[in-house]
């Protein structure tokens, strides 16, 4: 009886062993198969970052050929640009003086016509000046002829010779706000020597041959005095020297 219980125990514990051993290989299967799967999955992740990060190097790479080639456009735009400025500006002096040129001849055949289309040219530069003007300042107040605009709010200034340094109005009870050569409309600068509260004062307006040379006119340079009210001025009767 001992020796049945005994081979039924060794039996069974074949049996518990074997079971055992065979759950522990399925163990190890199971992990073998994690591992493989983890490898697997550690090597397609590696992939993936490997070909992202080559996408991103193809981008910045993209990125900076169109950065270059943007640059490159805008310096070819800008040198295409300074090269038809120079043309043109070459073409308006060979203009300039093919000008010159034909006036210089017609002033010599033709000295009356010369005249009167330099008139014309005159009066195109400073038709405010000329068209619906009234009488300006009377004597002592400018050294020089004047006009006024309807409104008393400019004062045109005709200076027949080469001014220095400065002309001067006396005599303005208005401040003067604004001063502009009328043929090119150069401002310019301007200063009130006393006149306080309405009391009469000099206005001095810079203006000069040298530092101007390009805003005179060979037959009569207009300035444009510009009041915000109209102009009023001191008693005539007061003498400004």
């Amino acid at each position: 009886m001992d020796a049945i219980n005994t081979r039924a125990s060794e039996s069974a514990a074949q049996r518990e062993l074997a079971d055992t051993e065979a759950n522990l290989k399925q163990a190890k299967d199971e992990a073998a198969r994690a591992t493989k799967e983890a490898q697997q999955a550690r090597a397609d992740a590696q992939s993936e970052r490997q070909s992202a990060e080559a996408n991103l190097k193809q981008a910045k790479d993209e990125a900076a050929r169109a950065t270059k080639e943007a640059q490159q456009a805008k310096a070819d735009d800008q040198a295409a640009q300074q090269s038809k400025a120079e043309a043109e500006r070459k073409l308006t002096e060979l203009e300039a003086a093919r000008t010159a040129t034909e006036e210089q001849k017609r002033s010599q055949t033709d000295p009356l016509g010369t005249w009167l289309r330099g008139l014309g040219t005159w009066i195109r530069h400073n038709a405010e000046a000329v068209y619906s003007t009234e009488r300006g300042l009377g004597f002592g107040y400018f050294d020089g002829p004047t006009a006024l605009s309807p409104d008393r709010k400019t004062l045109y200034l005709y200076l027949f010779g080469l001014p220095l340094e400065f002309v001067v109005v006396k005599g303005l009870t208005t401040p003067v706000a604004r001063a502009r050569v009328v043929g090119t409309g150069t401002q310019l600068d301007h200063q009130r020597v006393g006149g306080l509260h309405k009391a009469a004062g000099w206005e001095y307006v810079f203006v000069d041959h040298s530092t101007h040379a390009a805003d005179m006119d060979p037959y009569c340079t207009v300035i444009a005095c510009e009041f915000d009210e109209p102009l009023e001025l001191a008693p005539t009767d007061i003498d400004f020297d």
